[in-house]
C-alpha cells in the first residue's frame, strides 16, 4: 500500500496526543482502510485458492 507523505505526517501528528478523541472524519478514515484491507486479504486469498487449482489440474 502506498501511503503519502502528507498521510505519515498527519499519522506521527495524531499519535502525539494519544487523549484526544477521533472525529467522525477519523473513524469513517479508518472504516475505510479497514474495509481496504479486507478487499485485500479476500483478493489474495482467491489468488492463491486459483493458483492452487491450476496447479493440481
Amino acid at each position: 500500500m502506498k501511503i503519502s507523505q502528507s498521510s505519515m505526517s498527519n499519522m506521527t501528528d495524531e499519535t502525539s496526543t494519544p487523549n484526544k478523541a477521533p472525529t467522525n472524519a477519523d473513524l469513517v478514515e479508518i472504516r475505510n482502510l479497514y474495509a481496504q484491507a479486507d478487499a485485500m486479504i479476500e483478493a489474495t486469498e482467491k489468488s492463491e485458492k486459483h493458483d492452487e487449482q491450476g496447479d493440481t489440474a
